[in-house]
């Protein structure tokens, strides 16, 4: 009964995938993989041969998940809901998404930990997120503030607060797209200035500087000994914070930065809350709504005394890593090169509207994520392919294979056989489920039963039939239901 074949349809070449779960009673249960709890149906419980190992209410996944956000809602301190929620997921994984899904703006950074990947790039397919992922979503932050300020990234002059991995991750990354926009790499570096609690990165300073940071060593501007002397002697375009030791964006370096700039660029990166550089509300009523502000950690919406609330953009490294993982696994790439982590940038700046530009984010809703990383992995994906770093044959249709849930449909040909289609898509919001033939047909909404010129077909469930490879443009809005 657990039994599922899975089939990947591609336009040249069919693959079947076996997933059997051998697992019953007890052992079943003690898995969170394969538990469901009380929501395993009187006819599983009986094959699978746990009836009794239960009591014998069943609940449905959704009263489940209804009961475990009540739950939740009467938890104010976060480290409490954590725990809660760790606790749903080593016993019932299929609850925990689902509940986390449900809520994803308000539960993301309660279950979130950036994840440090090894140092052994070379040998395995692994990237940092807390380099590379950071550097990832901070670069996004600069390229959408650009629609704002209206001048290119070799434009800006950026001054990091903190010169350890973090800020040489972000650092290199902005080098990378400002080369890509024809500056070479001596001139992109001295965009960019770093100030460690020693103070500034410049040549001959007393205290040694690692072989890392050799590129963002500058000759000696002049009498800097504080980070808003910085400020007033570099003149930056934009700062970010990544030095993880509070307050240091005070309100006379928040104040410099609005009288330097007409939309001055502030980003405290710094976790958890209280060690952020600056809080949204300073940043944004020192500079009278000015600045274009994003923190690593949750603030608040800002109402200002013109009335206007502003949402500050949160630069969760969340929004990076589950695309290009995507994008990692279909692919099978060997080797994650800086460039992967540039296109991503790229694509989640993109994922921004206008409208929610103009409230002050800087980055989609979080509760986009799942959008915003199917996009992310197409774009990755081709990305690799142009490289040359891609080990797994093309598909012809990049977006289908992306949206590809490894689930089939029986369809039945009037001729008495029998196939079977990947479902691309089902929706949360309709319940509709999205199939592509390969037969030229008009799309179908929610019918069992589709013709051709020569066949009549009828499907084992109500699907919106798509048909012929590759599904065209106005198809893939429909995808968004």
């Amino acid at each position: 009964m657990l039994s599922r074949l899975s089939m990947s349809v591609r336009p040249c070449v069919s693959v079947c995938r076996w997933v059997h779960t051998k697992e019953k009673g007890k052992p079943l249960m003690l898995n969170p993989r394969t538990n469901k709890g009380m929501a395993f149906t009187l006819k599983e419980r009986q094959i699978l041969g746990i009836h009794g190992l239960l009591p014998p209410k069943i609940e449905t996944q959704d009263t489940q998940a209804m009961r475990f956000q009540k739950n939740l809602k009467k938890m104010s301190d976060p480290l409490q809901k954590y725990i809660y929620l760790m606790g749903i997921q080593e016993r019932n994984e299929r609850l925990f998404y689902r509940v986390l899904m449900e809520d994803i703006e308000a539960l993301m950074p309660i279950v979130y930990t950036p994840t440090v990947g090894l140092k052994y790039r070379e040998k395995y397919c692994t990237f940092n997120d807390d380099i590379q992922g950071t550097a990832s979503v901070a670069l996004a932050g600069l390229l959408s503030a650009q629609r704002v300020v209206g001048k290119s990234i070799t434009e800006h002059k950026v001054l990091f607060l903190g010169a350890g991995e973090a800020a040489l991750g972000i650092a290199n990354l902005i080098v990378m797209a400002m080369m890509e926009s024809g500056m070479s790499q001596a001139e992109a570096r001295k965009k960019i200035w770093m100030f460690d609690k020693y103070g500034l990165l410049v040549k001959g300073r007393a205290y040694e500087t690692d072989s890392n940071q050799e590129g963002f060593v500058h000759p000696d501007p002049g009498d800097v000994k504080s980070f808003l002397d910085a400020v007033n002697v570099i003149k930056p375009t934009a700062i970010i914070g990544v030095s993880g030791a509070g307050r240091l964006f005070t309100h006379d370096v928040i104040r410099a930065m609005g009288s330097l700039n007409e939309h001055p660029i502030i980003f405290a990166l710094s976790n958890p809350t209280a060690k952020a550089e600056c809080t949204a509300e300073d940043a944004y009523s020192l500079t009278q709504g000015r600045c274009l502000f994003a923190s690593g950690s949750p603030f608040a919406p800002v109402s200002l005394e013109d009335g206007r609330i502003l949402t500050p953009g949160q630069g969760n490294n969340a929004y990076i890593f589950p695309g290009v993982a995507l994008a990692v696994i279909l692919s099978g790439v060997r080797h994650i090169s800086d460039t992967v982590f540039l296109e991503a940038a790229k694509t989640l700046a993109d994922q921004l509207t206008d409208e929610e530009l103009s409230q002050g984010r800087l980055y989609p809703p979080l509760s986009n994520i799942r959008e915003v990383s199917l996009q992310m992995a197409i774009k990755v994906r081709l990305c690799v392919d142009t490289n040359a770093t891609c080990f797994l044959s093309e598909p012809l249709t990049k977006t289908l294979y992306v949206l590809c849930t490894g689930d089939a449909v029986r369809v039945f040909k009037g001729n008495g056989g029998t196939t079977r289609y990947n479902i691309i898509h089902r929706s949360l919001k309709t319940g509709f489920i999205f199939l592509l033939t390969p037969y030229p047909t008009k799309y179908l909404v929610n019918t069992r039963m589709f013709r051709t010129n020569t066949e009549m077909f009828r499907l084992s469930q109500p699907c919106v039939v798509l048909g012929g490879i590759p599904v065209h443009t106005e198809y893939r809005r429909l995808f968004l239901l």
